[in-house]
C-alpha cells in the first residue's frame, strides 16, 4: 500500500492571518465597557471576592498540611512557592 500524504514543509515559519499587522494592538470596544457598575454587580463581585478568599485560606491550610507531612526538599519547595502565590493573592483581594 502506497501511502499519499501532501508534503509538509515542517521548517517553515508561521505566517500571522492576514489581517492581523504587527503593529496594532487589539482594543477593547469602549462601548462595550460600563462607566459604574451597577449596585447588583458590586454585590455580586463582593459576595465572588468573598468566595474566592474562603477558596484560598483552604487552599493554604490544605498546603500546609502537605508540608508538615513531609517529602524531598524539592516537593516542599514546591509547596512553598504554592503558599507564596496564595499569599500573594490573598494580599491583593485583601481578604
Amino acid at each position: 500500500m502506497v501511502d499519499v500524504r501532501p508534503a509538509i514543509n515542517r521548517y517553515a515559519t508561521p505566517q500571522p492571518p492576514a489581517s492581523a499587522s504587527p503593529w496594532q494592538q487589539p482594543q477593547a470596544p469602549t462601548e462595550l465597557l460600563p462607566a459604574e457598575p451597577a449596585p447588583d454587580s458590586e454585590r455580586a463581585s463582593r459576595a465572588a471576592n468573598a468566595a474566592r478568599c474562603e477558596l484560598l485560606w483552604r487552599a493554604i491550610d490544605q498546603n500546609d498540611a502537605a508540608a508538615r507531612a513531609g517529602g524531598s526538599a524539592q516537593h516542599q519547595d514546591w509547596l512553598r512557592v504554592q503558599r507564596r502565590k496564595l499569599e500573594d493573592e490573598r494580599f491583593e483581594r485583601r481578604c
